[in-house]
């Protein structure tokens, strides 16, 4: 959505998320997944799901997440939801996993 809709440059996500938090408990990491609607899903690829389970029950240093935002397109509509790391115990019960090319997470809604 970045390079296609605000001209960002195309570039290596080698890290595993799209942007980190410094704090003085440790930093928080998140992987933004935007849509324009609310397909009830994101897809990981091998350095998202490699960052996101080497942090999943890190305490105090660092954590992964994702921000999932929907409607990107429409003002009216748009919105973020912060996700729990789904490789951690609390984050498990959000999503269930769907294999295809890389990793797909179907979001849980509860």
């Amino acid at each position: 959505m970045g390079r296609r809709y605000l001209g960002r440059s195309v570039g290596l996500d080698d890290d595993g998320f799209d942007f980190r938090i410094p704090r003085f408990r440790g930093e928080v990491c998140f992987e933004v997944k935007a849509h324009t609607g609310d397909p009830g899903y994101v897809d990981l690829d091998r350095s998202q799901v490699l960052a996101a389970a080497s942090m999943a029950e890190e305490v105090g240093s660092r954590r992964w997440g994702i921000l999932y935002v929907t409607n990107v397109k429409d003002p009216a509509l748009i919105a973020v939801h912060e996700l729990p790391n789904p490789y951690s115990k609390a984050g498990g019960a959000y999503f269930r996993e769907r294999q295809r090319s890389g990793v797909r997470l179907m979001i849980q809604k509860k």
